[in-house]
């Protein structure tokens, strides 16, 4: 058996590691296969800690050949925007023309200072308070949805108005249900930024179903991101075996890497939830939370 195996190692193109679990009897046996070129180890846990740091020595070579995929994004409106935004949280006005600037799809918003519909804009819409001190608003009740008329816009106005005095409010289209994902970055102190990917929405939290990744990433690096969570099979078939529009997602991630590595004031930025709809139908981002880092 040891001389098949040292043959068979002689003719593989993978590599082939071997576990004997044996005693000092067997010694002429290890020997054979070790003649061989092959690894021997005592216990099958070593052999496999051995293949996948190959498996991930291999990654980091394929890496290292891959070029950072760039984005065309308008640097100078967003130099313009955040320098007119106070440091910690900025406002979501401001964060969605930002995320404008890079070309980076979002769900129509406006302000507005009465209860009126903007041109252009058709219900249902949400209507949300737009402060730096209101992070989480659906915790403190500062959005209100389904807003299908203008009756029901003019109470919610009144009533995020007197909740949330001197308070701005934004309105946004509502966009259709869909899977909801998650895409981030923060600036990690003697490291950069580092892009995150996953299941979004409330319990992203909970399930803490993430990848990472340095940025700038590759078009490969948003691949493997996309692919690598638990919860991939959701994204490959959506609905009616319908995958997501995995192009739109990556596409996203490499936006928001570029933003990263161009804007190293921004500490932290979350897309959450970004809607994701079926292949060739885009993605939408609906909310987004953008700090500012504190001056040194």
């Amino acid at each position: 058996i040891a001389r098949a195996i040292a043959d068979t190692a002689r003719r593989a193109v993978k590599p082939i590691v071997a576990v004997v679990m044996t005693n000092e009897n067997w010694a002429g046996t290890v020997e054979i296969i070790k003649g061989a070129g092959i690894p021997v180890f005592d216990f099958p846990e070593t052999g496999a800690r051995v293949l996948a740091a190959m498996t991930r020595c291999s990654e980091l070579r394929r890496r290292l050949v891959e070029v950072p995929a760039l984005v065309e994004g308008d640097r100078q409106k967003a130099r313009q925007i955040l320098q007119q935004e106070r440091n910690g949280f900025i406002s979501q006005a401001a964060a969605f023309e930002l995320l404008q600037a890079y070309r980076m799809p979002i769900a129509r918003v406006a302000l507005i200072e009465d209860p009126e519909l903007p041109r252009g804009m058709k219900y249902p819409v949400v209507l949300k308070v737009d402060s730096p001190e209101v992070v989480h608003k659906s915790a403190v009740g500062a959005v209100k949805l389904n807003i299908a008329r203008k009756s029901a816009l003019e109470k919610a106005f009144v009533e995020l108005s007197k909740s949330f005095p001197g308070a701005k409010l934004i309105i946004q289209e509502q966009c259709p249900a869909a899977l909801e994902i998650i895409i981030g970055f923060k600036q990690e102190k003697g490291v950069g930024p580092v892009v995150m990917f996953g299941m979004g929405g409330v319990n992203v939290e909970i399930f803490k179903d993430v990848s990472f990744r340095l940025a700038p990433i590759s078009h490969g690096d948003a691949e493997r991101m996309v692919r690598e969570i638990r919860s991939f099979a959701l994204l490959n078939e959506m609905r009616s075996n319908t995958p997501a529009d995995l192009e739109a997602i990556k596409q996203l991630l490499i936006s928001v890497s570029q933003l990263a590595v161009d804007f190293p004031e921004i500490q932290e930025m979350d897309l959450n939830p970004v809607l994701v709809y079926p292949q060739g139908q885009g993605a939408r981002v609906v909310d987004v939370r953008i700090k500012l880092a504190q001056p040194v």
